[in-house]
């Protein structure tokens, strides 16, 4: 199975905010292979726990108009199930 998360994840999703092509969260879209992800395997939990601990940089708090890292995190797992796919 492959890490879900993935080690890397904060700096991932980080560089994918900053992205200058992406505007709206909406714009995200992380796909995981379902094969990898064992039954029972608490997907969701395990990427929200991820979410919640992210290092945000100002500069994307900025970009999306948020006050603070939590609102922007907030808005991310708001948005989970639009970003965040398992095919």
């Amino acid at each position: 199975m492959s890490e879900v998360p993935p080690k890397n994840f904060n700096d991932q999703f980080v560089k994918d905010l900053l992205n200058d092509d992406v505007k709206d969260l909406n714009q995200l879209k992380w796909i995981f292979d379902g094969k990898k992800i064992p039954e029972g395997y608490d997907f969701k939990g395990k990427m929200k726990e991820a979410i919640e601990k992210m290092d945000i940089p100002n500069e994307a708090l900025e970009k999306f108009k948020k006050r603070s890292a939590e609102a922007l995190k907030n808005d991310i797992i708001k948005n989970f199930d639009n970003i965040f796919q398992v095919k």
